[in-house]
């Protein structure tokens, strides 16, 4: 029988060509497909219809599979890609012409005569490996997780029609921050990597290639093609937003996408000059712009930290490798004086248009990210993370002397920008760089730390008491390690870091008095004078010392009844029972005692697991009680409904709150503690079914807890042996996000620290104006303060003349009496001000028209915070009655 001849290839004639290339049993003859093409009876598609026939739509030059042969869609010499999709992936690197299809254009760029007019809508058929939820409608639910490649039905315009413009291009951009890093860059007239500007689709598209299985990236074209898609997500490419963002991390953090980073971090070699033909990653074009992933305001914005986290474990797990990397090109590109690779003849595709504020400034956020996440990796890695920091800090002089110079000696854009707009860009990047040397030397120990006695003060016999320096030295007794006589309990610590917010059962039962630092600028501590994480040290420990101090005393209180009872002769009659006696024989009540260390609390008795396993709910696990209801109220009526009113509208055992499981047992008292996770509704249903019991749920901080719930162990034995709940009615959850930021932040992130933390009296600490008003061109809209008819020039605060004539204009032609004119320009012109006055003198108002102003001046977030929900709601009433803005959140 004779085999059948095979027919033409019908993906052959397509613009995207045949996925099987030569290993295709159809043939690839052009005379053929001319031919067919030229017969309408044929059936064959046009090629403007044809639907795709391979996997990626814009292969990345890393594919093993690229045609060796150029379709007949794409004419000789064109690129297959960027024909096809107008994108290519090798960029200014691809060996072809970048020559885009005409959209209604045959195969030989014009219609043939008297051809039928090509329709013009694509197909609704979903061509092949395309997601037919993006092909209709532009989106897709499942995001970067999704198999398929992402490609919209396109819609070619005819004649007369207009290409609708993008809606991310039309619609209102919001403005970039000047102190952002594409803020600073743009304001020198530095602009992005062209190549870096993929929208989200594209990046879904070309992602996929590099995350299949066992993929590796193994040379400089494969690593440049995948930092493309990275360094596609930034501010300057509008079509990334927050939430598309957050998505892409995602995606990255729990894949083989980093993977992929980390083996860039750790490639060699990689060189600020690369040469020709030498296989070296270009450190400028293939390796800083995964950094700028690293530091795009759009991924550390994400309001999921732990993905952000997770990202930057891959720069702590290659520290050494990133360390030095950075070193190596940094010297290398100082030593030239130049951001540019000096390889001779190096085509114009491979150069980059870096600059120094880019560089520095990136790199500063980074390593301030870093640093602040993974605190142990400066203790880790002291000597080199020192040296590198100071080099760093060093080379930042250097440049930004020599492109400050009359003569630019270093090519750099800065070097030609305005000089007002220079010296600011250079002066906000040296603040980051100076925090992260003042966050190096705390963190590796070369802060000096007193550890006993007095600080040698330089303050003068008329500044401070002899006496009392001399009382408080006599009676400092520093905190953990520090201590003579080594730490008190478990739980302390001369770091607030390693601190638990929560007491410890040791630290409840500690006969040593704990360490509370005087809050004085002179007095002993164990962290340097006028030092922000002194500051936050001593806020940290007195606010702590405020929530678990009751709780403290109700412990003592209950060991000396207990010391009492254990310690009383064998066949001795009882002269006088103990106040906890006396409410354990009630089955509960209120344990007070009078004095000058009087204690109040609630104890609940006979206290047992419920027959089941403990829960996992959304703050942690929990542990269901069983306890006696007070005698108080109607707590233990008969009539179940009065029992559920008094359990409903009742003040006790409040969800959050504080409380200790004490067991004892052997003449051994052991205090679990732990946070009530019921609410006032769920311990009125459990009063129901019997008038004696209740049920409570509590998060418990120790897992033992949770075991012995678990194995269905038994508290309460007999006289000897037994368990109840101790309530002091502190609202631990209140206060607790407080003390986790407080002991967790980096103190060089506190805003206004120069305000906050001087040694030296606050009025002798000169009050500068705010930031944003000495960005260059900036001016406070005051117009909209006018009286009707008048005109109030703008405001330049860093203009005198200007704003001695804001003053006169808002006292003669502004809505403002001329104490609330002076109290506006004050505050316009510092970035601290205090409004104070009698009541009914318009200090309310005035804040009013001060936020009026802000919104005009397109000043933005305002984060507006009051004492009282009463004087917030105020205020924002004002604003909204007023028309300043509608888009308000109330939180």
């Amino acid at each position: 029988m004779s085999q059948r001849p095979p027919g033409p290839c019908r993906a052959f004639k397509t613009p995207q060509g045949c996925r099987y290339g030569d290993r295709c049993r159809f043939s690839h003859d052009r005379g053929s497909v001319s031919s067919s093409r030229g017969s309408p009876s044929q059936g064959s598609p046009s090629p403007a219809l044809s639907p795709a026939r391979s996997r990626s739509q814009t292969p990345l030059p890393q594919l093993p599979h690229s045609p060796k042969t150029v379709p007949d869609g794409a004419p000789r010499g064109v690129c297959h890609s960027y024909w096809t999709n107008g994108v290519c992936s090798r960029g200014p690197g691809c060996s072809f012409r970048h020559t885009k299809q005409p959209v209604t254009s045959g195969s030989s760029g014009q219609p043939a005569p008297g051809a039928p007019r090509l329709p013009q809508t694509v197909p609704s058929s979903v061509p092949r490996n395309v997601c037919q939820f993006f092909w209709s409608t532009g989106a897709c639910a499942r995001g970067f997780e999704c198999s398929f490649r992402h490609v919209k039905q396109a819609v070619a315009p005819g004649p007369a029609e207009q290409p609708t413009p993008d809606a991310s291009q039309s619609s209102e951009q919001p403005e970039v921050d000047f102190f952002s890093t594409e803020g600073l860059t743009a304001g020198i007239g530095s602009t992005r990597e062209g190549r870096h500007s993929l929208n989200p689709s594209e990046v879904h598209n070309h992602l996929r290639d590099f995350i299949r299985d066992k993929h590796h990236l193994q040379n400089p074209g494969q690593i440049m093609g995948f930092v493309r898609i990275l360094a596609s997500v930034n501010d300057s490419n509008k079509t990334w937003n927050t939430a598309n963002t957050q998505e892409f991390l995602e995606f990255v953090v729990k894949g083989d996408a980093l993977h992929r980073i980390g083996e860039i971090l750790r490639f060699e070699p990689v060189k600020a000059s690369i040469g020709l033909g030498t296989g070296t990653l270009s450190f400028q074009s293939g390796y800083f712009p995964l950094f700028q992933f690293f530091a795009s305001d759009l991924v550390l914005k994400s309001t999921l930290h732990k993905n952000i986290n997770h990202l930057y474990s891959i720069v702590k797990n290659n520290h050494e490798s990133i360390f030095a990397t950075l070193e190596t090109c940094l010297t290398e590109m100082m030593a030239a004086q130049s951001w540019m690779d000096q390889t001779p003849n190096l085509p114009p595709f491979l150069q980059n248009n870096l600059d120094g504020l880019k560089i520095f400034r990136t790199l500063s956020v980074v390593l301030l990210q870093y640093f602040n996440r993974y605190k142990d990796a400066i203790r880790n890695h002291s000597a080199d993370v020192a040296q590198f920091i100071q080099d760093f800090a060093d080379w930042f002089d250097i440049w930004a002397e020599e492109v400050s110079a009359p003569e630019p000696r270093f090519a750099d854009s800065i070097a030609h920008a305005i000089p007002k707009i220079r010296e600011l860009s250079i002066s906000h990047v040296r603040e980051d760089i100076q925090r992260l040397q003042e966050i190096v030397q705390r963190e590796s120990g070369i802060v000096q730390r007193l550890l006993l006695g007095p600080p040698k003060s330089s303050l003068t016999q008329q500044q401070r008491s002899q006496a009392l320096a001399g009382q408080l030295a006599q009676t400092y007794d520093p905190p953990g390690n520090l201590r003579l006589d080594g730490r008190r309990h478990d739980n302390d610590f001369s770091n607030i870091g390693d601190i638990r917010v929560a007491p410890t059962h040791e630290e409840l039962f500690s006969p040593v008095q704990p360490y509370l630092p005087v809050f004085r600028h002179d007095a002993p501590h164990h962290l340097p004078m006028n030092s922000m994480e002194r500051h936050l040290d001593i806020q940290f420990r007195l606010l702590r010392e405020d929530l678990i101090s009751t709780t403290r005393a109700s412990m003592a209180a209950i060991q000396d009844d207990l010391l009492t009872i254990w310690n009383r002769r064998p066949n001795v009659k009882r002269t006088q029972k103990t106040k906890l006696e006396e409410v354990l024989e009630k089955n509960g009540g209120a344990y007070r005692t009078s004095g000058y260390d009087s204690v109040f609390f609630q104890i609940y008795t006979n206290v047992e697991f419920l027959d089941q396993p403990p829960t996992a709910q959304r703050r942690g696990v929990t542990v269901t009680l069983v306890l006696d209801s007070p005698a108080v109220g109607s707590a233990r009526e008969k009539d179940a409904k009065k029992r559920y009113d008094y359990w409903e509208h009742s003040k006790r055992l409040q969800g959050s709150s504080l409380v200790a499981l004490v067991v004892v047992s052997d003449r051994a008292i052991r205090a679990y503690l732990g946070v009530v996770s019921s609410f006032g509704n769920d311990i009125a249903e459990s009063s129901k079914h019997a008038k004696d019991r209740i049920r409570l749920q509590v998060a418990f901080f120790d897992p033992d807890v949770e075991l012995k719930a678990l194995q269905g162990e038994r508290l309460c034995k007999n006289t000897s042996s037994y368990a109840f709940l101790v309530d002091n009615s502190v609202m631990f959850e209140s206060v607790r996000p407080f003390l986790e930021r407080i002991k967790t932040i980096e103190p060089t992130q506190i805003p206004f620290a120069r305000y906050i933390a001087p040694a030296e009296s606050i009025k002798d600490v000169a009050v500068l104006p705010p930031k944003y008003a000495r960005v260059p061109e900036f001016r406070f809209k005051l117009q909209c303060l006018a009286q009707k008819g008048k005109f109030i020039n703008d405001l330049d605060i860093l203009n005198p003349a200007a704003v001695a004539r804001a003053r006169q204009q808002l006292k003669t032609s502004s809505v403002l009496d001329p104490s609330q004119a002076e109290a506006v320009v004050d505050t316009l012109m510092k970035e601290v001000s205090l409004i104070q006055g009698p009541p009914g003198t318009g200090k309310s108002y005035t804040a009013k028209e001060i936020l009026r102003v802000l919104f005009t001046s397109k000043i933005r977030p305002i984060v507006l915070i009051a004492f009282t929900n009463h004087a917030l709601d105020h205020m924002l009433t004002s604003v909204l009655d007023a028309g300043i803005t509608n888009k308000v959140v109330r939180l």
